[in-house]
């Protein structure tokens, strides 16, 4: 399992999700087959990304250090830079990458 990429595709979701959402609503208003069908596949995108999103919180929560697990659910799931995630930790923008480096090489190892 490659938690570097589940986690990365949860960070992004957060901006296709409302791009989904909005162009979802838009097209169920119209009453066309096609524009249904693209309404559904919407739909069905968004529940992936949901689930993609839960997956990364779960992952996330299984790490040891609480410090290390605010960081990275602030990195890829809050979508917080690097300056704002290390100014809620209290840790300099260097100390944050590290602990995030070492909580994914944890994860890399421990999760299953």
């Amino acid at each position: 399992m490659d938690i570097q990429k589940i986690l990365e595709n949860a960070k992004n979701i957060k901006i296709e999700a409302a791009a989904a959402s909005d162009a979802m609503q838009h097209l169920s208003r119209r009453k066309d087959t096609k524009n249904q069908n693209l309404a559904n596949e919407f739909a069905a995108d968004l529940t992936q990304m949901q689930n993609t999103t839960k997956t990364a919180a779960k992952i996330i929560s299984t790490l040891p250090d609480e410090k290390t697990r605010q960081i990275l659910q602030d990195r890829y799931l809050l979508n917080k830079t690097w300056e704002q995630t290390a100014d809620d930790a209290f840790l300099s923008i260097s100390h944050a990458r590290r602990l995030h480096d070492k909580g994914i090489v944890w994860l890399q190892k421990n999760y299953r």
